[in-house]
């Protein structure tokens, strides 16, 4: 009689502790959220102020006006949508990807802007052309809506 309490005592035990690693491997699954695509436009009508010195490339994200023009300007051009995009900072935020001055052409292309956990990544395609005659910096600047990531990644692809 002993020996049968004694394994049943054992059995509950063993069953409790698989219940409670499946409880727990189930639960740690779901509280890491995956990665997802975010919708964004990108922002015309700004530039990197000379201020700014960039040795490397480098993300910000702008989470007020105040933010913003710390690292850009505006620049309004001639013609039908000659203003900058605006920001509307209670519904949406700005992500800017700046590169090192340089004296040849460069496109930037946003191949893709993800958050998960936090943390932003923006991946971008460096177009680079021919030597100019003058020097730029450049940069994108996106407008995208949602909670801003806490920390943001520019992952650089050829």
């Amino acid at each position: 009689m002993k020996q049968l309490a004694k394994n049943s005592i054992f059995l509950l035990f063993g069953s409790l502790f698989v219940v409670l690693a499946c409880i727990s491997c189930a639960t740690s699954g779901k509280s890491e959220k995956q990665s997802a695509p975010m919708e964004f436009s990108i922002a015309k009508g700004y530039f990197v102020k000379n201020t700014i010195e960039i040795k490397e490339p480098v993300g910000f994200v702008f989470q007020n006006q105040k933010q913003l023009d710390s690292i850009m300007g505006t620049a309004a051009t001639m013609g039908v949508d000659g203003k900058p995009t605006s920001f509307d900072f209670v519904e949406a935020y700005g992500v800017a990807c700046v590169f090192p001055e340089t004296d040849s052409s460069v496109v930037l292309q946003v191949l893709n802007f993800s958050v998960a956990n936090g943390i932003g990544r923006l991946s971008v395609k460096v177009i680079t052309g021919e030597k100019q005659t003058y020097r730029i910096v450049p940069n994108i600047l996106l407008k995208v809506s949602g909670i801003p990531p806490a920390k943001l990644i520019v992952e650089r692809s050829l």
